[in-house]
């Protein structure tokens, strides 16, 4: 544990056995509701030529849950902050930054605000990317739009204690079988633990967004032109792919590269 001026970062970190002193460190950044268990099937890959670290985002998983401000902005700034803290903590000069869906986000976010410490940024399935659509929804969606994003989205999970479990299995079915094959329970039952705590990332999260599905400040327009970028996205993710191309077309003469990782 890593103490921010905000709160404590909890991380792991994992060194290769070869000697890694001349490689740039990997960091790996979770997405939404989640913690950097989700890492456990690319850790050891990564890990083979450089060393490593996953690490919680304030108000997630292991670490702290501090109260963020209301400001969306402010409390990007926040959840960078911690971050930069972190590294100066772990002494780590560069990085090349990894970020999933809300982690993408974020990853994005500390990039603008501290691009010289990173060499490469990663982005798989970025949440945040594009901007609101400007057509308004029906008005009965957007009444239960408006009812969801009023809420923290998984306060179910917690309202239905012990039962939770069964929910999440119920929500992900597939995703036990693929983190853990001998014991798959194992998913479950540490998304539960993650998302029972006292909330503060979620709400950081509903602050920063409209409805729980739109970046109030999108990152599309706003990535520094000199950080080479690579994007990678499922081919049956909700994430559209079309962020990362127009990245792509905004910045030719940068380095931006968008993979789509096709699942039969």
């Amino acid at each position: 544990l890593n103490n921010s001026q905000i709160g404590r970062i909890h991380s792991i970190t994992v060194k290769a056995s070869d000697n890694p002193s001349d490689k740039i460190s990997v960091v790996f950044l979770h997405g939404f509701a989640s913690g950097l268990a989700l890492w456990t099937n690319n850790i050891d890959c990564a890990a083979q030529t450089r060393t490593v670290y996953a690490l919680d985002l304030l108000g997630f998983g292991r670490s702290s849950r501090p109260n963020f401000h209301q400001d969306p902005l402010i409390c990007e700034s926040e959840m960078c902050d911690a971050i930069e803290d972190w590294r100066r903590a772990m002494n780590i000069e560069k990085m090349i930054l990894v970020g999933h869906s809300f982690g993408g986000f974020i990853a994005c976010a500390y990039a603008l605000k501290f691009p010289d410490k990173l060499r490469h940024l990663v982005l798989l399935d970025p949440w945040g990317f594009c901007a609101k659509p400007s057509e308004e929804p029906s008005r009965f969606f957007g009444l239960g739009v408006r009812s969801v994003g009023a809420a923290n989205p998984l306060a179910f999970v917690r309202y239905a204690g012990p039962y939770g479990v069964e929910i999440l299995r119920k929500l992900y079915p597939n995703l036990g079988a693929k983190l853990s094959k001998t014991n798959p329970d194992v998913f479950y039952q540490y998304l539960y633990h993650c998302n029972i705590q006292n909330p503060t990332g979620e709400t950081a999260y509903a602050t920063m967004s409209y409805s729980f599905g739109w970046a109030k400040h999108p990152m599309i327009f706003k990535l520094p032109f000199e950080l080479p970028i690579t994007f990678f996205y499922g081919s049956k993710s909700c994430i559209d792919s079309g962020a990362g191309l127009e990245v792509q077309m905004r910045r030719s003469k940068g380095y931006v590269d968008v993979q789509v990782i096709f699942y039969f």
